[in-house]
């Protein structure tokens, strides 16, 4: 949430998961097992116990349960990945078990954050990764893995029911040690290719798809020493993917543009913390353009580096998570609509978690929402173009065209610029300036204090004690709820400088029910000037005004006494005349 420049990258640390004293984290990978709308962590257990995986359930607000452990059949469970693989609408789990003889385990989820039993598949020697993608085009998903052991690439095809063909190996050249895979389109001819990080020869290996499943010699490309983790996204915007890898003996990650023909441009380097063994591209600010999130092992560090667009990125920031990280990885974890970040630290046995607290990049014409930031205040200013957040600035950018601005759920500022702005405070005591143009400012929650200064504004308080000024211009102050009228939900609004002739009040039929009645004339309000509350209350009008307070009253049950489940909802900072021609009802 800000404006048309990216604000600095800006993460809290989570509530950390602690596991078994003797636990090795390794994998770790990111889905909603149980359907409840919550993002939930699964990670494979690397020691403790062992042949094992893990699933914490997420609570939606950044914090996860005790680790709920099931067996997948296989020693060492190195690497995980989900996704739905028997099309019944709910995600599975496919573990690459890291042993001489190699495997992977497929266990099906049942949607309420259990596995039926796990199947063993073969596969080449040491799968370090597995990865899942319809490489054959028949609309099924397929299974791939490196072996590392066996210096190839297994291909497993699947059935589309949860189940698979024996696996088909290809080599990715003599002692290459492959140890991760991305799977992308890589010369645009609509078929998914493999590129392969190989660990011992300093190189990525490029094998393009047949169509069927099979695939071409691999060719391959240089990058730093001893790469340990491939990812690939369109750094560039020129609709052709690029690579990136972690390599882990030169501390740097390499960029690799793609060429869009299978083919990649030299490698540029980026120096990072310690040890790099996992990298993910993601969109940490809503700019559209993808950052690097870079796990060092060495380090105990994240790096994440801000992307500019073009395949270049900015400088990096180190976050501290536990020992020797071996897995990052990325999700929404407090529905805030921001990604989050967590590691598996197998050297301190635990999971850390780092909430993006980032403010979004709202581009011109669009809305700046901060409707679910968790900060103690922020200051929108569209005239001079600022935006702070918890009294800091994060950015002093040229806000143009019609920006609108949703305040956060806790007391803000907000000043409108010259064009016609809605701004709404959302929750919280929020101060709301219209400037020029013809705005409409919403308080929302709270006790709120709108200004439309200059043209012509609607103002509307929402819940709460307002305090509403229109200022100079023909301004409308509009009280209107989602459903029929409540004191509590509407409070009591001071309307300030009210202009006879000029401004008017608008009443929302859904809220105030019953407004017009059938007179000589046609339909019109049914209101009544009075000269006391006492009056007001005995009156047979809907709508009351008392000429000694300036109050504005809903007598919701007419001539009975009191005001019925109506109420005082407005007073007027000074007394004047007001009549049926100063009201207009919103249908």
């Amino acid at each position: 949430m800000t404006s048309t420049n990216p604000a600095p990258l800006k993460f809290l640390p989570g509530v950390s998961a602690p596991l078994a004293a003797n636990a090795f984290p390794e994998a770790i990978a990111i889905a909603d097992m149980n359907r409840d709308g919550k993002v939930d962590l699964l990670m494979g257990n690397g020691n403790e116990p062992i042949g094992t995986a893990s699933l914490f359930l997420g609570n939606g607000a950044g914090g996860f349960g005790n680790p709920i452990t099931f067996a997948v059949n296989g020693a060492d469970p190195e690497m995980i990945a989900i996704a739905d693989l028997s099309n019944d609408g709910i995600p599975d789990l496919v573990t690459a078990n890291e042993q001489t003889a190699g495997s992977v385990s497929v266990m099906l989820g049942s949607g309420n954050g259990s596995f039926g039993a796990a199947a063993t598949i073969a596969v080449g020697k040491d799968p370090h990764q597995v990865a899942i993608a319809d490489v054959n085009g028949d609309k099924k998903l397929d299974l791939v893995t490196t072996d590392t052991g066996s210096s190839s690439v297994s291909i497993l095809l699947g059935k589309g029911n949860g189940t698979f063909g024996n696996a088909t190996s290809y080599t990715t050249g003599q002692s290459t040690q492959p140890v991760a895979v991305a799977i992308g389109d890589f010369n645009d001819d609509n078929k998914l290719d493999l590129a392969i990080a190989s660990h011992n020869t300093n190189k990525v290996a490029i094998l393009l798809n047949n169509g069927d499943g099979s695939f071409a010699a691999p060719t391959t490309a240089v990058v730093g020493t001893s790469p340990y983790s491939i990812v690939t996204e369109d750094l560039n915007h020129d609709g052709k993917l690029d690579l990136v890898t972690a390599n882990f003996d030169s501390a740097n990650l390499s960029v690799l543009l793609g060429n869009g023909n299978g083919t990649f441009g030299p490698a540029t380097q980026i120096a990072v913390g310690n040890g790099p063994v996992s990298v993910a591209a993601v969109d940490l600010n809503g700019d559209n353009n993808k950052e690097l999130v870079v796990a060092n092992q060495n380090s105990g560090t994240l790096s994440v580096l801000p992307g500019n667009g073009n395949g270049t990125f900015g400088a990096a920031t180190a976050l501290t998570v536990g020992n020797q990280p071996y897995t990052v990885a990325v999700g929404d974890f407090n529905n805030d609509g921001k990604s989050d970040l967590v590691t598996a630290n197998a050297g301190s046995h635990n999971l850390s978690v780092w909430l993006n607290q980032t403010c979004l990049v709202v581009r011109e014409g669009e809305m700046i929402d901060g409707s679910l930031e968790k900060v103690v205040s922020m200051t929108a200013n569209l005239t001079t173009a600022t935006l702070l957040l918890n009294g800091s600035t994060v950015t002093t950018s040229n806000i143009a065209g019609g920006v609108n601005v949703m305040g956060t759920q806790v007391g803000d500022k907000i000043i409108g610029n010259v064009q016609e702005n809605t701004l709404d405070g959302q929750g919280g005591d929020d101060q709301i300036t219209g400037s020029k143009g013809d705005d409409r400012l919403i308080g929302g929650a709270g006790n709120d204090t709108l200004n439309g200064q200059a043209d012509d504004d609607t103002l509307m308080g929402g819940a709460g004690n307002d305090r509403l000024k229109g200022g100079v211009g023909n301004d409308e102050y509009l009280f209107s709820m989602k459903g029929s009228f409540t004191r509590a939900g509407m409070g009591v609004d001071e309307i300030v400088g009210f202009q006879k002739g000029r401004d008017r009040i608008g009443l929302d039929q859904t809220t105030f029910v019953g407004l017009e009645r059938k007179g000589l004339f046609g339909r019109r309000l049914s209101f009544e000037a009075v000269g006391s509350q006492q009056q007001a209350e005995k009156s047979s009008a809907l709508i009351t005004y008392d000429r000694s307070t300036g109050s504005l009253s809903y007598n919701q049950n007419g001539k009975d006494a009191g005001l019925g489940s109506g109420g005082l909802f407005a007073t007027l900072s000074r007394a004047i005349d007001l009549n049926v021609s100063d009201f207009v009802i919103q249908r």
